[in-house]
């Protein structure tokens, strides 16, 4: 499992580059990393309306893609392109209202390593197999989903993690500890710091040789964690946050979706067998003339 989640030879290009990232490490030392992705040619077809349905051409396209329930799981609009938003727990926003470009399926090939792919290269991926016969201006809605990744032994695209969470209530460093975490900040007392954000904290005090910092949190304090609502727990030395997470669950770690499979007192066991989560999706898609990439410009609203 490991050797595919380091995977970053991926298909999705310029989304990922505008995408906030996000990382997470279990006490099982299991880590999933976002995706990071091949950048394409910047030079795309005429801006006429020829067709991109060739195996191999590329288009720029605008995608909003939905899941069952109306929430926007994955978007090229730098808002989602809802109004209001209706966002599920697995989209992440991104910094940038361009299209991406994407190169329309060759069925003679398959992209590398599909047992690796995330999230956004997934999308990316299913999305070119409905570009055929297509033009440029040309908008269209369409449903995708993906197939089970292929297990080597059993469980590998499963894993388990702690539903209980202790966080401390103070942290101490020295001054060179301290700048090293937050690139070389100076410490003052009442500054924030960031352990766990369900958890703010703060320089409590600073020495020549320390700097002690604290975490607040109020007994049964309703906090959000990526696998469900936590409810915090006060002991005399540390925080207790115990997620209250629910079986079906979508939930994102990195670029690789998962659904919450089982629950009991002391485990979360997540299943991330399926790139979308078990799910289809709903995407509508809009395909924009070459050169309208540029960073200023203002992407197409759904109609």
């Amino acid at each position: 499992m490991n050797q595919t989640m380091d995977r970053t030879d991926m298909l999705f290009g310029n989304m990922n580059d505008h995408m906030a990232s996000k990382s997470l490490l279990f006490s099982a030392g299991i880590r999933m990393m976002a995706a990071a992705a091949i950048v394409f040619s910047l030079f795309g077809c005429a801006a006429s309306q020829r067709q991109v349905g060739k195996p191999d051409d590329q288009a720029w396209v605008h995608f909003t893609c939905r899941l069952p329930n109306g929430e926007t799981a994955i978007s090229t609009y730098k808002d989602g392109n809802d109004d209001p938003p209706q966002k599920s727990l697995i989209y992440i926003p991104r910094k940038a209202n361009t299209p991406i470009k994407i190169s329309t399926f060759n069925k003679s090939f398959e992209a590398p390593d599909y047992a690796g792919r995330g999230f956004e290269d997934e999308v990316s991926f299913q999305l070119s197999k409905t570009l055929g016969g297509r033009k440029v201006g040309e908008k269209y809605s369409v449903e995708i989903t993906s197939e089970k990744r292929t297990e080597k032994r059993a469980g590998e695209y499963s894993m388990v993690i702690a539903r209980v969470r202790e966080r401390p209530r103070e942290m101490r460093f020295t001054r060179d500890e301290y700048q090293a975490r937050t690139k070389n900040n100076s410490p003052e007392i009442g500054r924030s710091f960031i352990f766990d954000p369900a958890i703010p904290g703060r320089i409590d005090s600073v020495s020549e040789t320390e700097v002690v910092v604290r975490f607040f949190a109020d007994p049964g304090q309703e906090v959000f964690t990526p696998f469900g609502k936590g409810t915090v727990r006060v002991l005399p030395n540390k925080y207790e946050i115990v997620i209250n997470a629910q079986v079906g669950t979508l939930v994102r770690t990195g670029g690789w979706i998962g659904r919450i499979s089982a629950v009991d007192e002391w485990n979360i066991s997540i299943d991330y067998s399926h790139p979308f989560g078990w799910e289809k999706l709903q995407c509508d898609v809009l395909i924009e003339p070459a050169g309208q990439e540029g960073p200023k410009r203002e992407a197409s609203k759904r109609e």
